[in-house]
């Protein structure tokens, strides 16, 4: 399984980027709630893979050591996912939102021909970000600016296609 295309197919969802919902003081709080910095949540993680979906604690480490220096940056539009291989930006459109389940569907923005089965639902819970796609979750937790910057000081600095 490689995970690393498959963690940024599901990271960049997080970026919000349609004003469609601007009039929704739910949307746009739940949407603000995203911005910052977010790492993979390691223990949570660890946790889902070995009890949800019952893998063997080495697989799941190895797994989750394909991301460990993974770090996404969330500004209003574009998530910035700051990886091994460098940055991928990509733009994504709020499709979706639910103030109340604390919930965003949203769709890679790649004009007139993206596909809608591209559509993906994240929910927001305090200070992390649970991306589902089946049965796979991926979880993210919000760190602080200094954390952010350790984390991507060894990482590329270069863009790298989306």
């Amino acid at each position: 399984m490689q995970i690393i295309p498959k963690i940024t197919s599901i990271m960049a969802t997080i970026a919000l980027a349609s004003t469609a919902f601007a009039a929704d003081p739910d949307a746009a709080a739940l949407e603000k709630s995203t911005f910052g910095h977010w790492a993979p949540d390691g223990k949570a993680l660890l946790k889902h893979y070995t009890e949800d979906m019952g893998m063997e604690e080495k697989d799941a480490e190895a797994l989750l050591g394909e991301s460990a220096s993974m770090t996404v940056r969330v500004e209003k539009g574009t998530v910035h996912l700051h990886t091994k291989q460098g940055i991928l930006s990509v733009s994504y459109k709020l499709v979706d939102a639910d103030g109340e389940k604390k919930t965003l569907t949203l769709r890679p923005d790649m004009g007139p021909d993206a596909d809608a089965a591209q559509a993906m639902k994240i929910r927001i819970e305090k200070d992390r970000i649970f991306l589902e796609d089946g049965p796979t979750k991926f979880i993210l937790k919000r760190i602080g600016q200094d954390e952010f910057n350790k984390r991507v000081k060894d990482l590329p600095d270069h863009e790298v296609g989306g």
